[in-house]
Protein backbone atom coordinates (compact mmCIF):
# COMPACT_ATOMS: atom_id res chain seq x y z
CA UNK A 1 0.00 0.00 0.00
CA UNK A 2 1.40 3.40 -0.93
CA UNK A 3 1.36 6.40 1.36
CA UNK A 4 -1.11 9.13 0.43
CA UNK A 5 0.50 12.27 -0.87
CA UNK A 6 -0.03 15.57 0.91
CA UNK A 7 -2.77 16.49 -1.57
CA UNK A 8 -4.54 13.17 -0.81
CA UNK A 9 -4.59 13.87 2.90
CA UNK A 10 -7.91 14.84 4.36
CA UNK A 11 -7.49 18.59 4.78
CA UNK A 12 -9.85 18.63 7.76
CA UNK A 13 -7.34 16.38 9.56
CA UNK A 14 -4.48 18.72 8.65
CA UNK A 15 -6.47 21.74 9.86
CA UNK A 16 -7.42 20.05 13.14
CA UNK A 17 -3.81 19.02 13.80
CA UNK A 18 -2.61 22.53 12.99
CA UNK A 19 -5.03 23.86 15.61
CA UNK A 20 -3.84 21.26 18.15
CA UNK A 21 -0.21 22.20 17.53
CA UNK A 22 -1.08 25.85 18.08
CA UNK A 23 -2.81 24.92 21.35
CA UNK A 24 0.18 23.03 22.77
CA UNK A 25 2.86 25.47 21.64
CA UNK A 26 4.11 28.26 23.86
CA UNK A 27 2.41 31.55 22.99
CA UNK A 28 5.75 33.21 22.11
CA UNK A 29 6.69 30.62 19.47
CA UNK A 30 7.09 31.24 15.73
CA UNK A 31 4.34 28.76 14.94
CA UNK A 32 2.53 31.10 12.59
CA UNK A 33 5.44 30.64 10.18
CA UNK A 34 5.21 26.84 10.38
CA UNK A 35 4.17 25.00 7.23
CA UNK A 36 2.56 21.56 7.16
CA UNK A 37 5.83 19.85 6.24
CA UNK A 38 8.15 21.90 8.47
CA UNK A 39 9.89 20.16 11.35
CA UNK A 40 8.07 20.67 14.64
CA UNK A 41 11.28 20.25 16.64
CA UNK A 42 13.01 22.90 14.52
CA UNK A 43 10.07 25.20 15.29
CA UNK A 44 10.68 24.75 19.01
CA UNK A 45 8.19 22.04 19.94
CA UNK A 46 9.61 20.36 23.04
CA UNK A 47 9.29 16.69 23.95
CA UNK A 48 6.71 17.66 26.59
CA UNK A 49 4.74 19.57 23.92
CA UNK A 50 4.85 16.44 21.73
CA UNK A 51 3.50 14.24 24.52
CA UNK A 52 0.67 16.72 25.09
CA UNK A 53 0.08 16.83 21.34
CA UNK A 54 -0.11 13.03 21.16
CA UNK A 55 -2.78 12.95 23.89
CA UNK A 56 -4.68 15.78 22.18
CA UNK A 57 -4.57 13.94 18.83
CA UNK A 58 -5.88 10.75 20.45
CA UNK A 59 -8.72 12.63 22.17
CA UNK A 60 -9.65 14.74 19.15
CA UNK A 61 -9.77 11.88 16.66
CA UNK A 62 -10.95 9.24 19.17
CA UNK A 63 -8.06 6.94 18.30
CA UNK A 64 -5.35 5.05 20.14
CA UNK A 65 -1.83 5.62 18.85
CA UNK A 66 -0.04 2.30 19.30
CA UNK A 67 3.47 2.46 20.80
CA UNK A 68 5.10 1.41 17.51
CA UNK A 69 3.65 4.55 15.88
CA UNK A 70 5.00 6.89 18.56
CA UNK A 71 8.18 7.76 16.68
CA UNK A 72 10.10 10.87 15.76
CA UNK A 73 9.12 10.29 12.13
CA UNK A 74 5.39 10.12 12.96
CA UNK A 75 5.56 13.38 14.90
CA UNK A 76 8.06 15.22 12.67
CA UNK A 77 5.53 17.62 11.14
CA UNK A 78 1.85 18.43 10.91
CA UNK A 79 1.79 16.50 7.64
CA UNK A 80 3.39 13.38 9.17
CA UNK A 81 0.93 13.43 12.08
CA UNK A 82 -1.98 13.77 9.64
CA UNK A 83 -0.68 10.78 7.65
CA UNK A 84 -0.46 8.73 10.83
CA UNK A 85 -3.98 9.73 11.97
CA UNK A 86 -5.40 8.95 8.54
CA UNK A 87 -3.62 5.57 8.44
CA UNK A 88 -4.83 4.61 11.93
CA UNK A 89 -8.35 5.61 10.92
CA UNK A 90 -8.16 3.44 7.80
CA UNK A 91 -6.71 0.51 9.79
CA UNK A 92 -9.45 0.86 12.41
CA UNK A 93 -12.20 0.86 9.76
CA UNK A 94 -10.64 -2.12 8.00
CA UNK A 95 -10.28 -4.18 11.18
CA UNK A 96 -13.86 -3.33 12.24
CA UNK A 97 -15.31 -4.53 8.93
Amino acid sequence: MTKPTSSELDQSIVEAITALVQDVMPKDSNLRLLGATDSLSDAGVSSLNLVNLMFAVEATFDIFIPPERVTAASFRSIDSIARMVQAIGIETKTSAA
